[in-house]
Parts: structure tokens; C-alpha cells; sequence
């Protein structure tokens, strides 16, 4: 919106060097394996002492948690930290991995307890806002999620953030409109909207897909 340059510092894999990401740290991010379940949320995240004290010894998490202390121990080797704050940013932006992100933001927080430069905000990117507690503000200030689900406390108490919604699928489905005679037209003017109808969408959004896949087979 500003107009100004964006500069980039962090650590990334192949398929962003592909895109032209240059990683400011070099190491396999290989390593990150997913969560398939956990049952730390809900009920055993409200409080900060039992959500470091659940995770490693909980066998379910254990595989998880124990990934992600070796890759942290290589970002603390490095020396992730300090490049990140003398990188100077604006915003800080984790996207994932609740605790990776707790690790690395206290880590972060340190170089700037004791420097005249403000610690910059600290955003979080993830599905569900509702599995934070009033403790995470320690860690992070804001949160971009994707699934609205709030207040699953009883004390109705939803962490700052925003709701941004599934905007890949948008993105597909404007794409098929526009790629369609059929459904162009329900792609409202400005383009920040979609129009749908129960009595034929899903039959034109077939065409619609059915259209792409015979020009794609066209063209290659």
C-alpha cells in the first residue's frame, strides 16, 4: 500500500529458492513434520507452564516437539536471532508451528530489552485463533487466521487477530469463473466478490473446470 520496497530475511526450502527467495539461513527445513493430532489444545493451553510442560512428554507430541528443538537449536547455531534484529524489520511474521514461534520470538525478545530500537510486531499465521490464551500475548500480538472459531474459553476471551478466511479457494473458484462464458458474469464488479446460484452452480462449475482442463490439454 505504501509503495516501498520489501526485503526479506529468514529461512526457506527449495520450492521458495524456485521463486526466487535467497535464505538468509541455510539449513534443511526438511526437518519440520506436521502435527497429525495433539491434545495439548483446548483445555491444556490455558496456561503457559503446562503448555511448555505437556508438550515434550506427551507421547503423541513428542515426535513434533523433538523436531522442532533440533531445528531450533540450529537457528540459535546460525545466529537466526540476531540476524533477524539486525535485519531491522518492521514486522515479524510466523506462519505455523505455535511452538517454534514461542521459541523464537522469546529468543528475539531478548536483543531488544536492552537496544533504543522498539521491538517490532509479532504476527502469527494459522487456522485457529481460539487455542490462544491470554498468556500468548507474551509471545505474539497478532493473529491472521483462517477458520472462525472464537472464544473457547468461558471467560469469552478471543486473542487480537483477524479473520482472513480460505483465500486460496476463493482464488481457484474466481479463476474458474473468469475462465468460464457461463459464469463470468458472477464475478461482481470491483472483483472482491463471487455470485453463486443453487439452481446451476454446480453444474457450470463443472463446465467451467471441464473448459480449463480442455485448454490446458490444448496448450501442452
Amino acid at each position: 500500500m505504501s509503495g516501498d520496497s520489501l526485503t526479506f530475511t529468514g529461512y526457506g526450502g527449495q520450492w521458495m529458492k524456485k521463486e526466487g527467495f535467497e535464505p538468509t539461513i541455510q539449513f534443511d527445513v526438511g526437518a519440520f513434520v506436521d502435527k497429525e493430532f495433539s491434545t495439548y489444545r483446548k483445555t491444556k493451553t490455558f496456561n503457559e507452564n503446562i503448555f511448555f510442560r505437556w508438550n515434550p512428554f506427551n507421547l503423541i507430541n513428542k515426535h513434533y516437539t523433538r523436531n522442532t528443538d533440533n531445528i531450533y537449536d540450529l537457528m540459535l547455531q546460525s545466529d537466526a536471532p540476531r540476524r533477524i534484529y539486525q535485519s531491522r524489520p518492521s514486522l515479524i511474521l510466523n506462519i505455523d508451528n505455535e511452538y517454534m514461534t514461542f521459541l523464537l520470538m522469546e529468543e528475539i525478545q531478548r536483543y531488544y530489552k536492552n537496544s533504543a530500537i522498539d521491538m517490532p510486531q509479532r504476527h502469527y499465521l494459522n487456522r485457529f485463533v481460539r487455542d490462544f490464551r491470554q498468556w500468548t500475548e507474551k509471545y505474539v500480538d497478532f493473529m491472521h487466521y483462517t477458520v472462525p472459531l472464537t472464544c473457547a474459553t468461558s471467560d469469552n476471551y478471543t486473542f487480537p487477530g483477524e479473520y482472513i478466511g480460505q483465500y486460496g479457494v476463493y482464488e481457484a473458484v474466481k479463476h474458474i469463473y473468469e475462465n468460464s462464458a457461463n459464469l463470468r458474469h458472477l464475478i461482481s464488479e470491483d472483483g472482491n466478490s463471487l455470485m453463486t446460484s443453487n439452481r446451476y452452480f454446480a453444474s457450470e462449475l463443472e463446465k467451467g473446470i471441464d473448459g480449463i482442463r480442455a485448454s490446458f490439454r490444448d496448450k501442452h
